[in-house]
């Protein structure tokens, strides 16, 4: 484990990342939420359907070094917004399982001092079934 792995960055551990997601419908959210509760440990019980008055879905997910997310797909009715927040590591680990999982398309980075936020469109990839 590398010593960046070990610090906590502002609010969540180093091997963890805040994800909201939005601008989706429930369905979406919850397809998306079933990825990311697959892969990693979160704060979400697998299988919780998001709450359909909902307009933002929140959750923290550990990406631990020594997890290996399994590769799953999955298809989306439309666009998904992704706003992630954890170290560059952490988001990277979390970053490869969305990109096995669906289109990801990068709207923008801003880097701080020990964190990033990652602003992400995710739709269903090329060869998925909508």
């Amino acid at each position: 484990m590398s010593p960046e792995d070990r610090n906590p960055v502002h609010g969540y551990g180093a091997a963890s990342v805040g994800v909201e997601l939005s601008e989706c419908t429930p369905d979406d959210a919850a397809s998306v939420l079933a990825v990311l509760c697959a892969a990693y440990p979160s704060d979400r019980v697998e299988g919780e359907a998001p709450d359909p008055k909902a307009t933002v879905w929140p959750t923290t997910v550990d990406v631990t070094p020594d997890v290996a997310p399994p590769a799953r797909t999955s298809s989306l009715s439309g666009p998904v917004t992704a706003d992630l927040q954890g170290g560059p590591q952490a988001l990277s680990r979390l970053r490869a399982t969305l990109d096995a999982a669906f289109a990801v398309e990068e709207v923008s980075t801003t880097s701080g001092d020990q964190e990033q936020v990652q602003h992400l469109r995710l739709t269903t990839a090329t060869g998925h079934a909508a």
